[in-house]
């Protein structure tokens, strides 16, 4: 097999970069193949490489790599085309054609011609008057026959044929050559295996054999170089190639652009492509270097191949001497073989060393002197083993006679029909008869060409059958008798006349009455052959009367000049004169049918258990059938179908009961009575009324209904279905005003628009219906369009998720349909005591009330619910005043949130206490909740009393003692300033910015401030119990108890000093004193 791949790569751009046409040759592969896949791999073998993946029948794969274009990572498109050949030629069908020209011959000279061209043989067969062409090379068919001394040789006639021996084969095709694949370099290939059988010299045959087990050896070493190394050397130098005419497409294009910079004076952009140039001309003289390696590496492999091919020629490899090349010329044979259907070298060789090998043996025809009796002493005919192309086993004492399979083949013979004698019996151990013989052959087949006229004759009577209705067990019976005692008699007397023709048996008393066996064909006439009564062939049985106990067959066909009656596999037809069917019986599948008359007229049909008629009038009743008790039914039917109409009926004798349907062209009326209780009810239907009566004993109900009134007659009415009332009090109808009620469903329709309704409805969530209310001014629409509208609804819901939220309790949903929004507002009131309200936008709640009372001058705000855009909140309530007066706990102010799955809560309570303290205060007691944060502080915080910090020791734990020098130095080397507060850090503002916001709080009352820095105090210990720093708002905040603490103590200190300054000085003071 050979895959041929065309390769195109283009590159990032889009540009041609590779294109090559690869071909891949698989050998001796070892099963057929169903699929084929091929995967781009990166190997030890083939850094670029392709592995073909062959999937057998058997499910086995087998995997070959072969060497492939550089195309990783780039657009590749690759065109396929796959040749193969399977080793069995005879399963090709090859056409050839071939032109002829002749003048005045007959058609058996122009066969012979076509056969001599076509290499094939032609047999005629006088009893299926058919031609059969054989290929002459797979002509003939074995039988179970020995042909030995014993039995049927006497004397053989042989004759040698060498016209077909060949030593030196020249292959010529079309389509390829074979030196490309053969060792010895050459368009022939040589065998000299039929000459060693005892002709050539001993010395010579062993020369040949040496010389063979050479060229096999170097064949070897021959295949391994071309398929191997060769075979990747020619796909690197391919590769390169193609990788070099994409340079150099690519170097011309820059180029081009170069010349346009240059023209254009462009000298920035000239550099740039010059140097662009200067990498592709690199590029292209480096390619050039590995093409010619490559080339080199090709040469080396070629020169290989033609050093392979000098040394196995006969003259240079050293097994022959002079005298044994001078004694081998004797012996060359050439000829020539054309062959143009395999259409690669390895396929062609493979054929060419085949067709050689089977011309190594000359052909010899041969003729044996034999009655083949023996044959009849098997109990068989001669014909049954004697015909064209019979192949027969032989006792080859010379060996020379048996082809190679140990047969030879029968290609003509005589046999007397008379004496049944054979004669003239020749063989040959060939493929294929000889040419004159073959002649003999077709002029042998051409007898009784007029034989089966009679039997197409016989055919045209088939239509003249007639059916006869008589005693067929008495014509059979009598029939029979009488031919088997005129048999049994022999006192007839026949003329048996045997010729070329056939064999006829004639009646001497009557030479009208014969009977003749010609070929397959026996035929009885009482007329001289005018006529014939009898005819029997393989096509059937022929005769004018047709008599026996059964008829088994397939098909049947009776039949005048009337009718025909046919049975085939579908059914029984019965067809008019015109063939045309009028009634049919057979089955439809599993299923029977029947028809009568025609489907597109009068007809009456049983087919897929369904009955169909269609007639002028059809009669159908059960009146006085009989059970199987033998008494007849009391219940009557019948149904009549007439041209106006159609009645149907039932009567019951028993009951004294009847029902009745009748149909007419303008009416339908229904009825069923009961004579015995009085009780009839009819349905009476006119194309422009409907009258219902139901009557008991003289009382009666009625329902008439026209197109413009239905009037109802009852003593009581139960109304189940759709009502409409639309009637005002003057009984006036009303078109676009009504109420409609229908299955538990009441509608308002209010100028022709549906505006509310109330009743069942079923909810889509789950299987079960609901009582619902619906209202609106404007009117909506159905399920499907009720977006388009804006209306009042109310809806209960069933608990246990049975409701459209999936909630566990059942609840009613008061809901309003917005249209400009369509969507719901909605409260939703829950069995456990929840309420939802829940608006589109926003929530109000208002009022009629001032302090408490009605003041009947229009809705006040109390309460207003809505949504934000702000970060902090999505929600907001506006309202006047909380207030809680219904316990004594306060008002709180809650906020809990989740962090780190802990939750944390801030709470804060406006409470007044027993004692009548007034706080809002942190609801818990564990000190834990800021008043402002140091990214958002309190701008000021007034009191009466100052702010208190809990002191308590019983709730404090003491850790250390304070340094009271380190606050007292901290408290003397700080400075107080006086300053305003800035919006932002002042490092990221300019000094005009600064200035500005500077001077703008300056203007404003109560903005300057008196403080400390407190970068001031970083230094010292105890500013860690003084500031506190904000990574998040990357500020620093002073704790006022902890700063005061720090002053008391740097006060502490300076006392201290102080007493000591007092006790130098008392003592300075008593020590002047004293002096």
């Amino acid at each position: 097999m050979t895959i041929i791949m065309n390769v195109r790569v283009l590159d990032s751009n889009g540009n041609q970069y590779i294109r090559s046409t690869l071909p891949f040759e698989f050998k001796n592969i070892p099963y057929a193949i169903t699929h084929i896949r091929a995967e781009y791999v990166s190997t030890d073998n083939n850094f670029y490489g392709v592995c073909f993946h062959l999937t057998h029948p058997n499910g086995n794969i087998t995997k070959k790599e072969f060497a492939f274009v550089n195309c990783k990572g780039l657009q590749t498109t690759v065109l396929t085309t796959i040749t193969y050949e399977t080793g069995v030629l005879e399963e090709h069908r090859v056409t050839k054609y071939r032109s002829f020209e002749a003048n005045s011959c007959t058609w058996m000279q122009m066969l012979n011609t076509v056969g001599e061209t076509f290499e094939c043989m032609f047999k005629f067969n006088s009893s299926t008057r058919t031609v059969d062409v054989y290929s002459k090379h797979g002509f003939g068919e074995p039988v179970n026959i020995w042909l030995s001394y014993d039995n049927a040789l006497r004397e053989i006639t042989k004759t040698r044929n060498f016209d077909d021996m060949v030593t030196r084969m020249w292959v010529n095709s079309s389509n390829t050559t074979i030196a490309s694949v053969n060792p010895l370099g050459t368009d022939y290939i040589e065998c000299y295996d039929y000459f060693k059988n005892g002709i050539m010299t001993d010395g010579l045959k062993t020369a040949l054999n040496n010389y063979e087990r050479l060229v096999e050896q170097k064949n070897l070493e021959f295949n391994n170089i071309l398929y191997h190394q060769k075979y990747k050397a020619d796909q690197n130098l391919s590769l390169a190639q193609g990788q070099l005419v994409s340079l150099e497409e690519r170097l011309a294009g820059e180029k081009a652009i170069l010349s346009g910079y240059i023209k254009a004076g462009d000298k920035v952009n000239q550099q740039a492509q010059q140097a662009i140039v200067k990498d592709y001309e690199n590029q292209v003289n480096t390619k050039k270097n590995e093409i010619k390696t490559y080339q080199a590496e090709v040469d080396k492999y070629a020169l290989k191949l033609q050093e392979i091919g000098v040394s196995i020629q006969k003259e240079n490899s050293g097994c022959f001497t002079t005298d044994q090349l001078l004694e081998l010329a004797d012996y060359l044979i050439e000829k020539e073989l054309s062959d143009d259907f395999h259409l690669t070298a390895d396929s062609l060789y493979t054929h060419a060393k085949n067709e050689l090998a089977d011309l190594q043996k000359p052909k010899i025809d041969f003729s044996i002197d034999s009655s083949m009796e023996f044959i009849r002493r098997t109990g068989y005919e001669l014909t049954d083993f004697l015909f064209i192309g019979a192949k027969m086993e032989i006792e080859d004492r010379s060996g020379e006679l048996a082809d190679e399979d140990g047969t030879v083949m029968l290609y003509s013979f005589t046999i007397d029909p008379k004496t049944d004698t054979v004669s003239n019996i020749n063989f040959t151990n060939g493929s294929q008869a000889p040419e004159t013989p073959l002649r003999a052959i077709s002029r042998t087949t051409q007898t009784a060409k007029a034989t089966k006229s009679l039997t197409d004759f016989y055919k045209a009577t088939w239509k003249d059958i007639k059916n006869k209705t008589v005693d067929i067990a008495n014509i059979l019976e009598n029939g029979l008798d009488l031919s088997a005692q005129k048999i049994r008699s022999r006192t007839e007397v026949n003329e048996i006349d045997i010729s070329e023709a056939g064999i006829f048996l004639i009646d001497v008393q009557n030479t009208d009455e014969q009977l003749a066996l010609v070929n397959d064909l026996i035929c009885m006439t009482t007329d001289g052959w005018m006529t014939s009564d009898v005819a029997i062939s393989p096509e059937g049985v022929m005769a004018r009367t047709l008599v026996g106990e059964m008829i088994l067959g397939r098909e049947l066909y009776i039949g005048n000049g009337n009718m025909s009656f046919t049975v085939k596999e579908d059914g029984a037809r019965v067809n008019d004169a015109n063939g045309t069917q009028q009634i049919f019986m057979g089955l439809s599948g599993t299923s029977p049918h029947f028809l009568v008359g025609k489907t597109n007229g009068y007809y009456m049909q049983w087919k897929d258990n369904n009955l169909q008629i269609n007639a002028n009038s059809i009669k159908i009743g059960s009146k006085d059938v009989l059970n199987s008790d033998g008494v007849a039914n009391a219940i009557s039917s019948a149904i009549e179908v007439y041209d106006r109409g159609i009645k149907l009926y039932v009567d019951n004798a028993d009951t004294n009961i009847r029902s009745e349907i009748k149909v007419a062209d303008d009416a339908i009326k229904l009825s069923v009575s009961n004579l015995d209780s009085k009780l009839s009810a009819s349905i009476k239907v006119n194309s422009d009324n409907i009258a219902l009566k139901v009557d008991k004993n003289g009382i009666i109900s009625s329902i008439n209904q026209s197109s413009e009134n239905i009037s109802i007659n009852a003593n009581k009415i139960n109304l189940n279905g759709a009502v409409v009332f639309n009637k005002d009090e003057s009984g006036n109808t009303l078109k676009d005003e009504y109420i409609k009620i229908n299955d538990a469903d009441y509608v308002l329709v209010y100028d022709g628009v549906v505006s509310g309704s109330f009743g069942m409805r079923d909810v889509e969530y789950d299987d079960y219906r609901i009582p619902r209310i619906s209202l609106s001014a404007s009117g909506f629409g159905d399920e499907g369009s009720y977006r388009n509208y804006d209306f009042f609804v109310i809806n209960p819901y069933r608990g246990n998720k049975e409701n459209p939220n999936g909630w566990d309790y059942p609840y009613v949903d008061i809901a309003y349909h917005s249209k400009m929004y369509d969507d719901w507002s909605n409260i939703k009131m829950f069995a456990d005591g929840m309420i939802k309200i829940s608006a589109l936008t926003e929530l109000e709640i208002r009022s009629n009330s001032v302090n408490g009372k009605y003041t009947g001058t229009g809705e006040k705000l109390v309460a207003k619910f809505g949504t934000s855009s702000e970060n902090m909140y999505n929600g907001y309530l506006q309202i006047g005043a909380i207030v809680n007066t219904t316990n004594n706990n306060g008002l709180l102010l809650n906020h809990e949130r989740v962090i780190n799955g802990i939750t944390q809560k801030t709470s804060i309570r406006v409470h007044t206490n027993s004692n009548g303290a007034k706080t809002l205060r942190p609801s818990t007691e564990d000190g834990d909740i800021f008043c402002g944060s140091e990214g958002y502080p309190w701008y000021t915080v007034w009191s009466v009393n100052g702010h208190q910090t809990k002191s308590d020791k019983r709730y404090k734990a003491v850790t250390g003692d304070v340094d009271l020098q380190d606050c007292y130095d901290m408290v003397k080397n700080t400075n107080p300033y006086q300053y305003v507060t800035l919006s932002k850090n002042k490092d990221n503002m300019s000094q005009i910015e600064l200035a500005e916001m500077a001077l703008c709080n300056v203007g404003k009352s109560g903005s300057v401030n008196m403080g400390i820095m407190a970068q001031d105090i970083l230094d010292y210990e105890c500013s860690k119990y003084i500031l506190s720093y904000s990574e998040e708002y990357d500020t620093y905040g002073i704790n006022d108890y902890g700063f005061t603490t720090a002053l008391m103590g740097a006060v502490k200190q300076l006392i201290q000093k102080f007493e000591n300054l007092e006790q130098k000085v008392q003592e300075l003071e008593n020590k002047f004193e004293g002096e």
